[in-house]
């Protein structure tokens, strides 16, 4: 997490900056951060609204969580105090923007440095606070700023941008790529349109390589994740939250909305579509053009839209 946390805060500070919760006085507490609910733990503040995440609820270790009236026969845990809300996602993101104010935007700053001049012979910019290793290569007209850590090996191509990322050795990343930016992702409070924040950032594993003019979005509540020896064709966009497991093959256009989990060692064809929140198993195999919109459990192969079985996709089309 590269956001600064400006936490914590007392919960009735909390309370009293939301919009739709039921405001009552608590006892004094001092909230640590907010997380979701299946990442949650002793300190802090998360929210329940959806029923797909009930077997988290029943499990965290939070102490607050935000959750509508009709859910709390959910809530069995006594350690739990629940904050009664009509809309709880949208009092978490006021309470998360309290937290890291900053996550709602992309910083363009860069912090010059002489020891990175000589990228410059290039037009590129590397802000100063950047670590990188052993062996690394950047093209034409790329920046790099700040909230980035770099390990051995890496080669990042021309016309890149690269930011609140954490890339492990071994990583190319071609030419156009945009790599760490916010995600899209708005709410309306209050008649007014605003940005979800997104403090989380993008974590690219070992032997990952990323085609040109890609996009990965970095977390909003969580990481963006890109397994070890995942290769990535071009033009692809990968939304925050998802996570890609080792050795999965994208083919070109491919788009994968926010939240949705990818298995190991799948094959996703071209111009597919995979909704948010969804999934994947592991060993799965995409055909190309194919609109996924459900979970797909281990070893399946789907093709078409909505996606289903190869045989039964061959059948439907006679």
């Amino acid at each position: 997490m590269f956001f600064l946390n400006k936490g914590p805060f007392d919960i009735n500070f909390i309370i009293s900056k939301t919009q739709y919760t039921k405001k009552k006085k608590y006892k004094k507490f001092n909230v640590k951060n907010v997380s979701t609910i299946e990442h949650s733990k002793k300190g802090d503040i998360t929210f329940f609204e959806n029923k797909k995440y009930l077997n988290y609820l029943q499990k965290t270790n939070t102490s607050y969580c935000l959750i509508r009236k009709k859910d709390l026969v959910y809530l069995n845990q006594k350690k739990i105090i629940p904050i009664v809300s009509d809309k709880p996602l949208l009092d978490f993101i006021i309470i998360a923007l309290l937290f890291y104010p900053e996550s709602n935007q992309d910083n363009d700053d860069i912090r010059f440095s002489n020891k990175y001049n000589k990228f410059i012979d290039k037009n590129s910019f590397v802000d100063e606070s950047v670590c990188f290793g052993k062996n690394f290569e950047i093209g034409y007209n790329s920046i790099v700023k700040k909230n980035v850590q770099i390990g051995d090996n890496v080669k990042i191509g021309s016309n890149c941008t690269i930011s609140n990322s954490i890339i492990s050795n071994n990583v190319i990343i071609s030419d156009g790529s945009i790599i760490g930016k916010i995600g899209f992702g708005f709410k309306q409070i209050n008649k007014e349109i605003i940005f979800i924040p997104h403090f989380g950032c993008v974590k690219i594993k070992e032997n990952v390589y990323i085609g040109a003019n890609c996009i990965i979005d970095r977390g909003s509540f969580l990481n963006t994740v890109i397994g070890k020896g995942v290769k990535i064709d071009n033009q692809v966009h990968v939304a925050h939250n998802v996570v890609v497991g080792d050795n999965t093959y994208i083919a070109a256009q491919v788009g994968i909305a926010g939240s949705s989990k990818i298995g190991k060692n799948c094959l996703i064809g071209g111009q597919t579509g995979i909704s948010g929140h969804l999934l994947i198993g592991d060993n799965v195999k995409i055909g190309g053009k194919s609109g996924v919109i459900k979970n797909l459990t281990n070893n399946s192969k789907v093709i078409g839209y909505p996606a289903s079985s190869f045989k039964e996709f061959l059948k439907n089309y006679d």
